[in-house]
C-alpha cells in the first residue's frame, strides 16, 4: 500500500484514510489494511454506527447502494451524538437528520455576512465543518471567515481553509495550504505552525495526537 493518502477522518474511535485510488483505509501504523476499494465516493464518506455512508452525484448513499437523502450539493458528512450533520455546500446550510436520515433542523442559509443581523446566519461557499462538545465550527469561505456556535453565541473569526477540526472543547484546528491555525476558544488568539508538504490531517480521537498525511 504505497499509495500516498489524500484523505484523513476520524470516525468514532477510528481513524480511516484514502489513497489516489479513493480506497478506504483503516489506519492502523503498520496494521493499517483496506476495508473498501469498490466504492466510487466524491467529497466525503463516513461511518456510522459501523454502516458506511458516503457522497456521490449530489447524493449519500449507504454502502449497498441505497440512496439516503438527495440534497443540492453536499459535500461533508459526519456523526455526533446520535444525529447525522450534512454540509450542502449550495444551499450554503448544515442539515441535521437522525439515524433515519428524517430531518430534524437546519443550521443557517446562504447570505452575505455584510448583511447578516444579530439572530440571522448566513454562509456563502462553506466548505468544510465540524460538531463537537455542542459546538458547531464552519469554514464559510465566501465569507471570508470561521464561525463557530455554542447556543446563542456566534463568534467569528478572519480565517478561512480547506479543513476544520475541534481538538477539544477550546480548541479549533483549520488546516490552510501548509499552516496548520489553532483557534484557542479561551482567548480568541490564533496560532500557526506550518507543516510543509501536508495534505491532509486528522485528530486521533483515543491520545488526541495530531495526524498528519504528507505529499
Amino acid at each position: 500500500m504505497n499509495d500516498r493518502i489524500l484523505f484523513l477522518k476520524a470516525c468514532g474511535d477510528s481513524i480511516y484514510g484514502s489513497d489516489e485510488k479513493k480506497r478506504i483505509i483503516l489506519m492502523d501504523g503498520e496494521n493499517s489494511k483496506i476495508i473498501e476499494d469498490k466504492i466510487d465516493w466524491s467529497h466525503d464518506f463516513c461511518f456510522i454506527n459501523g454502516d458506511l455512508f458516503y457522497t456521490k452525484d449530489r447524493k449519500i448513499y449507504d454502502k449497498r447502494g441505497n440512496m439516503k437523502t438527495e440534497l443540492e450539493y453536499p459535500i461533508k458528512i459526519k456523526f455526533h451524538e446520535n444525529s447525522i450533520y450534512v454540509l450542502d455546500q449550495e444551499k450554503s446550510a448544515i442539515f441535521v437528520f437522525d439515524n433515519d436520515f428524517k430531518l430534524i433542523k437546519t443550521i443557517g442559509e446562504f447570505g452575505y455576512d455584510k448583511f447578516e443581523k444579530q439572530d440571522e446566519l448566513f454562509f456563502h461557499f462553506p466548505v468544510d465543518f465540524d460538531v463537537s462538545d455542542g459546538r458547531v465550527g464552519v469554514i464559510d469561505t465566501g465569507n471570508r471567515r470561521t464561525v463557530i456556535l455554542k447556543g446563542d453565541e456566534k463568534r467569528i473569526f478572519k480565517i478561512v481553509g480547506k479543513k476544520m477540526v475541534f481538538y477539544d472543547e477550546n480548541t479549533a484546528l483549520i488546516l490552510f495550504g501548509d499552516i496548520i491555525y489553532k483557534i484557542d476558544l479561551k482567548d480568541d488568539n490564533v496560532y500557526e505552525t506550518e507543516y510543509e508538504g501536508i495534505i491532509d490531517f486528522c485528530i486521533n480521537p483515543d491520545t488526541k495526537e495530531l495526524i498528519v498525511s504528507r505529499d
